[in-house]
């Protein structure tokens, strides 16, 4: 980026943000030019495996989510062998499958400053609690949208921005119905299968005397 940038707010491609924006625009960064959530907070104590945390590389207290972020770019410049270190570090700690994060938690883990949790709601971890939907950045990390629960608020929440984006148009909605018959002739196909395998076959319940008639039933 330009040097005429001198701040910048990151999310993740998989965030919602629900709330305004400007809340986190107007937050103060760590001393090293970062603001971010930690895990621990952002999971309610229940983060995915890290691999620097196991190695004693990062407090577990310490370690963020790198989903949403403040920056501070002219703190970030003054650093400019981050990456480079961080690239050497992921070569001597094979377990790390966050690169980008924990590049990120490698150089700033130390003196960021922590956000409150409701700049990186974890969707799996809100829903798991039965929180309602508040204004919050929500995240939707792995997999947290289920189209096929739609009694769910979390995932009401991500169709209802969805249908105001740009990704939302005549060519994806009907190849979303396209895909609808095609999953529709492939479940009629496979069931025919499963009929026709069965038709005219015994089948043999194997168990004491005690089970029959749970087995009959």
């Amino acid at each position: 980026l330009p040097q005429s940038v001198h701040k910048l707010i990151y999310l993740d491609a998989d965030t919602i943000v629900h709330m305004d924006i400007a809340r986190l625009w107007n937050e103060e960064v760590g001393e090293n030019g970062l603001a971010a959530i930690d895990e621990i907070s952002a999971t309610q104590g229940n983060p995915a495996p890290q691999p620097l945390v196991e190695a004693g590389e990062i407090p577990r207290d310490r370690y963020f989510n790198s989903g949403v972020m403040l920056i501070d770019l002219d703190k970030w410049r003054e650093h400019p062998e981050f990456l480079t270190n961080g690239l050497k570090m992921l070569t001597e700690h094979p377990k790390c499958f966050c690169f980008d994060q924990d590049i990120l938690n490698y150089a700033f883990a130390k003196g960021y400053r922590k956000l409150s949790g409701d700049y990186d709601v974890f969707v799996s971890t809100d829903r798991r609690l039965g929180n309602a939907i508040r204004s919050a950045i929500y995240h939707y990390a792995g997999n947290a949208m289920d189209p096929f629960d739609t009694s769910d608020n979390h995932n009401r929440l991500y169709a209802e921005y969805f249908t105001k984006s740009p990704w939302c148009s005549p060519d994806f909605v009907m190849k979303l119905f396209g895909e609808m018959h095609k999953a529709s002739d492939d479940s009629r196909v496979r069931a025919r299968e499963y009929f026709y395998t069965a038709a005219g076959k015994r089948r043999v319940f194997c168990g004491s005397k005690t089970m029959w008639d749970q087995v009959n039933k």
